[in-house]
């Protein structure tokens, strides 16, 4: 099981979340290869997705060197 929390863009949070003000989800997923379809998926409406794979944290904005 993976644990990822998605941090969205303020302008389109309200899309993905139903607590006003709130810009960060958590979401479980199956496998990492999921949680990856659905960064993919979103990821023009992130800033930031954060989760513990084997382990170790991984960050979409590390990764993606705009840290």
């Amino acid at each position: 099981m993976i644990v990822a929390r998605f941090e969205f863009k303020p302008e389109h949070a309200h899309h993905f979340i139903q607590d006003e003000g709130q810009n960060v989800i958590e979401i479980m997923f199956e496998s990492v290869y999921a949680m990856i379809a659905t960064t993919q998926q979103f990821e023009d409406y992130l800033t930031d997705c954060t989760a513990i794979v084997d382990g170790k944290v991984v960050s979409l904005r590390a990764l993606s060197g705009k840290a």
